[in-house]
């Protein structure tokens, strides 16, 4: 089958929502400029976490580390001065070198962010990318390498918190409005139990998630961030970037879904996401629960059933007590 053949098969098929084959200009430009693949920057670090596991596995299948054409994150919030400009590559030993597409042509980024869901989406979001390069994926997780460095640091930073510690991440660009309970009011509750069991570390982005919660707050650069969800026991929170990290991590998740406003973030980007985004996204390894029909405290219950669960199978030992130990405003 020719090429134009195969456009036309993969548009009717309804496989891609471009006029083009999956990774065509990522493809071209990769080839173009000498270098093995070009994954993209993303608006998010989860967007580019999905395609560790497609360098990590490529890299394998080929036999040798990879040269990586891809351009430095640029989330509008979150950063801080001395972020690294490749969080999800550092330390990577696939990876032998990384180009800056910005400086080469900021054409490459702006092509290879737009084609990065024009897949087959009836997998989830890692099968579907490693398909295209025809691989099955060895874990269905993302890949993130730490150094021994900065795993001491995340262990030595919570070396004054009693165990276990308990990763919060209450945000998320899909989370509940004010008005919902769980923007804040189940979350005060939810705290209140976790801090019976242990420390509770609320993961953060800087200048924008505040819910006044109860937690202990550490200020950190997101690779700092994946070290201190790696150093923590369990990870509770809404579907977005901390819980693709906790997962690379083999981490136990219990990961929220708040599936309006999931409907409008994906339909507005895509027609046609919204149905199948927790088959995409969500891992099956993780304890997902959506937000939708609680009549009470079902959720919060369910979460504290895990976690017990959880830390039960550990064999770590929950010290009780009467009130929790909080620290806020960056105060470790």
């Amino acid at each position: 089958m020719d090429s134009a053949s195969r456009t036309v098969k993969l548009v009717q098929g309804s496989t891609c929502f471009l006029p083009t084959p999956p990774f065509q200009a990522s493809q071209h430009y990769a080839q173009l400029h000498g270098y093995d693949l070009t994954v993209p920057s993303g608006v998010g670090i989860g967007n580019v976490l999905a395609f560790t596991r497609l360098v990590d596995d490529y890299s394998h299948a080929i036999g040798r580390r990879l040269r990586l054409l891809t351009g430095p994150i640029h989330p509008a919030i979150g950063v801080v001065e001395d972020e690294e400009p490749y969080p999800a590559w550092t330390n990577n030993p696939h990876v032998k070198e990384i180009g800056n597409a910005d400086e080469i042509d900021p054409a490459i980024m702006k092509a290879a962010n737009a084609e990065m869901d024009n897949c087959c989406q009836y997998s989830h979001v890692i099968e579907n990318i490693c398909s295209e390069y025809g691989l099955r994926p060895r874990f269905l997780r993302a890949s993130i390498h730490l150094s021994p460095q900065e795993m001491a640091w995340a262990l030595d930073a919570l070396e004054k918190y009693p165990r276990p510690v308990i990763a919060l991440h209450p945000y998320s660009t899909s989370a509940p409005r004010e008005g919902h309970p769980w923007h804040r009011a189940r979350w005060l509750q939810l705290v209140e139990h976790l801090s019976e069991r242990g420390t509770v570390l609320e993961i953060h982005k800087h200048g924008s998630d505040d819910r006044r919660l109860p937690t202990v707050r550490i200020p950190t650069t997101l690779r700092q961030m994946f070290a201190l969800i790696w150093a923590s026991d369990v990870f509770v929170g809404l579907d977005s970037s901390p819980s693709h990290v906790a997962t690379a991590f083999s981490k136990p998740a219990v990961v929220l879904w708040e599936p309006l406003q999931k409907l409008h973030a994906e339909e507005g980007f895509q027609a046609g996401f919204a149905p199948a985004v927790l088959m995409r996204w969500g891992y099956p390894q993780n304890r997902n629960l959506f937000l939708l029909g609680e009549r009470g405290n079902e959720v919060i219950d369910q979460v504290l059933d895990f976690v017990d669960s959880t830390l039960s199978s550990l064999r770590i030992k929950v010290k009780r007590r009467s009130a929790p130990i909080a620290h806020h405003d960056g105060t470790p």
